[in-house]
């Protein structure tokens, strides 16, 4: 049995089991005359190493930096506001009309940028900052396209109406969507900076569904998910950077190759942000999905769940190639969630968001079409998301978790550290996945006996969760949890009304049975508060707060702080 990374470099590619003889060839490659290559594992560096190297490499592209942009020090003020480390005070030059300029003056757009960086994980947007700052002081062409920066301004209202009252610009919102728009239309009208173009339309598509306007946020991702695909970006082979145009791509490309690893690192982190909206959009709304997330399509994405920038930095981001949704969906050991630190929060994040997806698919399919091919790959869902849930790593107690801190009690622009987003996506991750083995399941439960087991019991792992995540944290978290929590709510509902049912027949008239029914109430009370705070958020999750709202309605119990109409 060979362990893990001793494969030859095409087994691992091509998910074939590898005898790892060497020098080579293996027997796989042997028989199919392949070229076979081992590579060498990468030394053990200890992970204070790497941090002070990072910090050494930060320090000297500041330094050279400064040496040849004279203008530089704007980048500085955007950190600090980003950090959290300036109060955040709007600079006088916002005193006037200061949203009519054709281009916005520098402490202005300063202001917005870091008031974005501080926010971006809300919309899941993944950037280098220091190269986009860089980029900032850059002439001409070679900055950021404004497509992208009005994007940002744009967002950055948004974030200030939600999360900063007293700084309110959600009045601007109209003007910088509409300059977004334009900008962008400009953008792919002369194929200028497409990645600019992809990052900006994404960040309207975000806007456009927190927003709660699906029907424009959908003909929005659409025209960017085309883009996406036409440019290959979800046909990237490899996370580190090749001379060789095939070892990293598998389809032609409007973009040309990538010229560095920077690059490369680059056009990866922007499909994830662009796939995670398209699978949430399809969940919440139902709406068709552009991207193809089952292994047994052509189509399927090839490009691997993404990494943390600093690993596409150091070239070792390649060692996590073989993790694709393909091999997500195959029903492989999920070598990468396991409780060790070798996942990325927003990898297990889309990761449960697919099987999610992929779990929903299937199950409508299953109850129109049960015919042996659904059955079968519906089966394989419910085999993938139970594993998956097994192997996440574990949510963290909330007074264990030292850097947390009480949102409510912190400066919207404080927010974000690495420690609060790997617990939120954590969180979200085990709680998708819980929500993917209900809906696995679901469409059996009726006359399945171990199916309504299995939806009971992952609806109550998912609202053993609620209490680890503080309820004023859930408006900072996505959209997700209400679909999630509302699916549970209803297999609960359903779980109440049978002890109840079967206390009144006399069958279940017992002590342990009229807990039962006491206990199920309190997590159905637990579900509709949570889901109910994210409402406060998101407005448009109306619809998942007044369908938990009907489950007390049908099952007898009175309703507290009922949602009623909608945004």
């Amino acid at each position: 049995m060979l362990k893990r990374g001793e494969a030859c470099t095409e087994c691992r590619r091509r998910k074939l089991k590898c005898d790892g003889a060497k020098p080579g060839p293996c027997n796989q490659c042997a028989a199919n005359n392949r070229e076979c290559r081992y590579e060498q594992p990468p030394p053990f560096v200890p992970v204070s190493t790497v941090l002070q190297q990072r910090i050494e490499e930060l320090e000297e592209r500041l330094k050279n930096l400064t040496d040849s942009h004279p203008h530089v020090e704007i980048n500085e003020e955007i950190l600090l506001i980003s950090d959290g480390n300036t109060p955040l005070v709007p600079p006088p030059e916002m005193a006037g009309p200061w949203w009519e300029m054709e281009t916005l003056a520098a402490p202005v757009r300063n202001y917005l940028v870091g008031i974005f960086l501080a926010n971006k994980h809300h919309c899941q947007f993944y950037i280098d900052v220091p190269r986009f700052l860089m980029s900032l002081a850059n002439p001409g062409l070679q900055q950021p396209h404004p497509g992208l920066m009005e994007a940002i301004y744009l967002l950055a209202c948004y974030f200030t109406s939600r999360l900063a009252p007293d700084q309110n610009l959600e009045k601007h919102e109209g003007h910088f969507l509409a300059r977004a728009r334009k900008a962008l239309a400009d953008s792919l009208s002369f194929s200028d900076r497409l990645l600019d173009f992809l990052k900006g339309s994404n960040l309207v598509t975000a806007y456009l569904y927190m927003r709660g306007r699906f029907l424009e946020a959908y003909h929005s991702h659409c025209g960017t998910a085309s883009c996406a695909l036409s440019c290959g970006l979800h046909s990237i082979r490899s996370g580190v950077y090749s001379e060789d145009p095939s070892g990293t791509a598998s389809t032609p490309s409007l973009l040309p190759p990538p010229r560095d690893q920077a690059e490369l690192s680059e056009r990866i982190l922007t499909f994830w942000p662009i796939y995670y909206w398209d699978k949430l959009g399809a969940i919440i709304t139902g709406f068709v999905e552009s991207f193809v997330a089952d292994p047994a399509s052509t189509e399927c994405i090839e490009t691997p769940f993404p990494r943390p920038i600093e690993e596409y930095h150091r070239g070792v981001a390649g060692r996590y190639d073989y993790d694709t949704v393909r091999r997500l969906l195959e029903e492989h050991p999920l070598d990468t969630n396991d409780t060790s630190d070798n996942y990325f929060h927003f990898g297990l994040h889309l990761k449960a968001l697919t099987l999610l997806d992929s779990a929903s698919r299937f199950g409508k399919l299953y109850s129109t079409r049960s015919d042996t091919v659904v059955k079968k790959r519906l089966a394989s869902v419910q085999a993938v998301a139970m594993r998956f849930a097994q192997n996440l790593p574990p949510v963290p107690d909330p007074e264990v978790e030292e850097e947390m801190v009480d949102l409510d009690q912190t400066p919207f622009h404080h927010q974000g550290t690495n420690a609060s987003l790997k617990f939120r996506d954590v969180f979200l991750a085990h709680t998708a996945a819980y929500a993917a083995i209900i809906e696995a399941y679901t469409c059996m439960s009726e006359s399945d006996v171990h199916a309504r087991q299995m939806c009971t019991f992952a609806a109550r792992k998912a609202v053993e969760l609620i209490p680890k995540y503080r309820f004023s944290d859930f408006g900072r978290s996505c959209m997700s949890p209400a679909y999630c929590w509302a699916a549970a709510a209803e297999v609960l509902g359903q779980h109440y009304k049978r002890v109840k049912e079967a206390i009144g027949q006399g069958s279940g008239a017992d002590d342990n049975a009229q807990q039962g029914l006491v206990d199920t109430e309190g997590e159905l009370r637990l579900l509709a508060r949570a889901t109910k705070q994210v409402h406060k958020y998101y407005c448009t999750l109306a619809f998942q707060a007044q369908q938990i709202d009907q489950v007390f309605i049908d099952i007898g119990l009175d309703v507290e702080d009922p949602v009623v109409g909608v945004c």
